[in-house]
């Protein structure tokens, strides 16, 4: 079914006001921005209630030391824990965060060339767009644009210059004049996906990104992107809808068209009422959502009002946790007065602002998940190596054992200790190299294998030859003798090299 927010157009109702947006109109919105207020309204209970609470969170404050509490430092700056730790006042100090980017992400699409009451959705998202690059640049911080329509994206990178503010509306207004159901415009929803992807790799972090679209083509990839950007970014959806979408004439006929396919529609009859308005209703229900799902703010803009307006109007009414609404059991009721109400109540489309994300263990920067898992690599490397090693030294273990039976045997049977010894160095040797190499050694040739395995001469020039020759000794070696063969023979079990 075609969308019955695409009208016919042409080009001879160019100069009708609604229909495109001129340079001059955009820069006629400067003088109404400071009228955008970002100083508190709150309800008392209100999540964004405080002493300078914001709409958004907009500058922060960055945390530079812990310090001795002195004379006339706020005792709300006492860090607690540092104080019942050293038993002294500690106060947390902060340095304001003196720059922050703002990025507008500007939807002139074909989905938004339509309007039944003041303009056209295109021409109320690009006076938002106007609105929010003055107000940014007023409050000295570095304001960008990425504006797309069918075909193309236009990025303008963040700078601090009435220059980019006049750049970005320059864009804007060309994506504008280029619509038109006579212009060879083929519709293409992807381009949002597009856009949305080309943002979050300019915003990485700490930046207001404020995404002005009626966001048709919103898909699961639309949804995953926009969590990604709001989970390091303060995201703001500007959700631009026409009164027609929710309410259509209780007995007319329409003929709407996409520019290249059109179709007859009885919309008095309650069967493709229904159809029509619950198709447009889904779509509204699923950006809707984002502010529970994602915490991100969906602020609906209505095209049959004043844009100034409405966006004052939006950024003092965020909710609160005590606002309109209520608690979690009527989100569903919620989301359906919205969707009703949009057209006459802008205000009517918000929910209960969220609780901030919790923050995860899992490090953010690309910098520090690479070192965590080297970290974790290399414990795992250790552990096998210790459990490599643990087996692979069980003989080195065995023999160690029974070396200490053979010590404690020496003063029963001192004549066989010399016997035993070398029985347990050719049993062990066996183990730890191949019976290749071990098994044809005897005599000089076996100690000097020993020597080399171990690296020394103790076994070819000392003690080490009573293995060879205690055997065939007529007298038995001395407990000197053997105490010193048996630890040669310890050493050897614990430094040979397998």
């Amino acid at each position: 079914m075609s969308r019955p927010h695409e009208g016919a157009m042409t080009d001879g109702i160019a100069s009708v006001p609604g229909v495109y947006v001129s340079l001059d109109d955009l820069l006629a919105l400067e003088h109404r921005a400071p009228n955008v207020s970002f100083k508190p309204r709150q309800p008392v209970h209100s999540l964004l209630s405080g002493r300078f609470a914001s709409r958004m969170r907009g500058r922060g404050l960055n945390f530079e030391e812990i310090r001795d509490y002195r004379s006339g430092d706020d005792v709300r700056s006492i860090d607690w824990k540092v104080t019942a730790r050293l038993q002294r006042p500690h106060v947390r100090v902060f340095n304001e965060e003196r720059d922050r980017q703002t990025l507008l992400v500007v939807d002139q699409r074909m989905s938004m060339f339509f309007g039944s009451r003041r303009a056209m959705k295109s021409v109320a998202a690009a006076e938002a767009a106007a609105i929010g690059a003055w107000r940014v640049l007023s409050a000295g911080d570095r304001v960008g644009a990425i504006v797309f329509n069918d075909r193309e994206i236009v990025e303008l990178r963040p700078r601090r210059s009435r220059s980019t503010v006049l750049q970005i509306l320059t864009a804007i207004v060309a994506h504008n004049r280029l619509l038109g159901v006579n212009k060879g415009i083929s519709a293409s929803p992807a381009m949002l996906n597009n856009a949305l992807a080309q943002a979050q790799r300019r915003a990485l972090h700490d930046a207001v990104v404020i995404v002005i679209s009626d966001f048709d083509g919103a898909d699961d990839e639309t949804h995953k992107m926009v969590g990604e950007i709001a989970r390091h970014n303060d995201v703001v959806a500007l959700l631009v809808h026409d009164p027609l979408q929710s309410e259509l004439p209780a007995s007319a006929s329409m003929t709407v068209t996409d520019g290249e396919l059109q179709i007859h529609l009885e919309v008095g009859r309650e069967s493709v009422r229904k159809s029509i308005l619950q198709v447009s209703q889904d779509r509204l229900k699923g950006v809707l959502a984002w502010t529970q799902e994602l915490r991100v703010p969906v602020l609906p803009l209505s095209s049959a009002e004043d844009t100034a307006q409405q966006v004052q109007r939006l950024l003092g009414a965020l909710p609160g946790r005590g606002g309109r609404g209520g608690g979690s059991g009527g989100g569903h009721g919620q989301m359906e007065r919205a969707l009703a109400d949009a057209q006459t109540d802008p205000l009517s489309g918000l929910i209960d602002f969220p609780l901030p994300q919790e923050v995860s263990l899992w490090p953010q920067t690309w910098p520090l998940r690479i070192a965590l898992v080297l970290i974790a690599a290399g414990v795992l490397w250790g552990g096998w190596r210790f459990v490599h090693r643990f087996y692979a030294d069980k003989y080195r273990r065995e023999a160690l054992a029974e070396l200490e039976q053979i010590q404690a045997a020496t003063d029963t049977a001192p004549d066989q200790a010399a016997t035993r010894l070398s029985v347990l160095v050719r049993r062990t040797a066996l183990c730890a190299f191949s019976r290749e190499a071990v098994a044809p050694l005897a005599g000089p040739a076996w100690l000097a294998f020993l020597d080399r395995s171990y690296e020394g001469k103790e076994f070819s020039e000392g003690a080490g030859r009573l293995l060879v020759s205690a055997p065939y000794q007529r007298v038995s070696p001395d407990s000197d003798q053997i105490e010193a063969l048996a630890g040669l023979v310890r050493r050897w079990i614990r430094g040979h090299h397998a």
